[in-house]
């Protein structure tokens, strides 16, 4: 399959959505296989590894969305590209996915705490 790629922007488009659907895809096997795990062995499931799992995937799916949406209203209007509060905000949420699994580890690992 040949893609043509018609500025930077459709390139960093076009992986972020691979990541965000990998990582989708994977907590999704992750949470398949634990439930299978846990039926045959020990019958329950161990929630705090899955929660963990499931906010850290959400955390970065939404960490990714600003730039998404940028690069999608940068094509349509150019004066959005050259806005640099609004590229600013879009590269601080990035830092989003970093400061939350802190946090997100922090809730749920109760070794952390």
């Amino acid at each position: 399959v040949f893609f043509v790629f018609y500025s930077i922007q459709s390139v960093y488009l076009f992986f972020i959505i691979i990541l965000n659907l990998s990582v989708i895809i994977t907590t999704v096997y992750l949470i398949v296989k634990a439930y299978q795990v846990a039926k045959k062995g020990r019958k329950t499931l161990k929630w705090q590894g899955l929660t963990t799992t499931i906010l850290t995937a959400t955390a970065y799916c939404i960490s990714s969305l600003p730039f998404v949406l940028y690069t999608i209203l940068a094509r349509s209007d150019p004066s959005i590209a050259n806005n640099t509060e609004f590229r600013r905000s879009v590269g601080a949420t990035f830092t989003l996915k970093l400061i939350s699994n802190v946090n997100i580890y922090c809730l749920t690992v109760t070794s952390i705490r």
